[in-house]
């Protein structure tokens, strides 16, 4: 999520066009957005005061939290849209039987989770903003 003033959104507009690839259906009179970056669902929206943009990557993924995932995001293009961060989360859905996965990607001092759906899902985070910048969740599909 990104705060981002009235003065800013145009400045925004033209690093959307030059992130999306030149086959996105783009009406400047929109205020969301979608489009495929390589293997990668990208959608945002335009709010009053903030954008937020998601980046979706289906597929299952060696470790959970791989900046790699998503290195084809990973461009000046997204470093040269205007605003300031207020918050940017990783979220990694983990099959039944696989939550080994997570084993040191949280610190264990500061953990929750939280159970979701009657017990079908687990949510796990410990808040924290990470090297790569993000704050992680987990969902554990149980």
């Amino acid at each position: 999520m990104l705060a981002i003033g009235d003065d800013e959104a145009s400045a925004e507009k033209q690093g959307l066009w030059q992130l999306l690839p030149s086959s996105a259906q783009l009406d400047e009179s929109a205020r969301c957005w979608r489009g495929m970056l390589g293997e990668v669902h990208f959608i945002s929206e335009r709010h009053t005061d903030f954008s937020s943009y998601m980046f979706v990557r289906s597929g299952g993924q060696d470790a959970p939290f791989d900046a790699r995932a998503f290195d084809v995001i990973l461009t000046d293009s997204v470093d040269q849209l205007p605003g300031e961060v207020v918050r940017a989360s990783q979220l990694t859905i983990i099959p039944d039987g696989a939550p080994a996965m997570l084993e040191g990607a949280f610190v264990a001092d500061d953990l929750v989770h939280s159970s979701l759906m009657d017990g079908s899902a687990t949510l796990w985070s410990d808040f924290r903003l990470n090297t790569d910048r993000f704050g992680w969740l987990s969902i554990v599909d149980t």
